[in-house]
């Protein structure tokens, strides 16, 4: 199953926000601490990449939203 780019929309406006990890295709993993560290758009996301899930960011990785195999909450104190 990918994603569809509503349904990670719906978990950047959750109220209270939950992190969240983003798992790709690939093996790789991205972890979102904040709603404004992913960027979206109908097919891709830009995440920002940096300590702590924090900006300034180091990087930005963009992920094609077909490669987004799985999302799982973050407790707060994941790394």
């Amino acid at each position: 199953m990918s994603w569809k780019s509503e349904q990670i929309h719906t978990l950047l406006k959750n109220t209270p926000f939950e992190p969240f990890r983003m798992y790709l295709s690939d093996g790789a993993h991205y972890d979102v601490r904040h709603p404004e560290q992913l960027l979206l758009s109908q097919r891709t996301a830009y995440v920002g990449v940096g300590p702590n899930g924090d900006g300034p960011f180091q990087r930005v990785a963009l992920v094609s939203l077909v490669h987004v195999t799985r999302i799982d909450h973050l407790p707060d104190s994941a790394s």
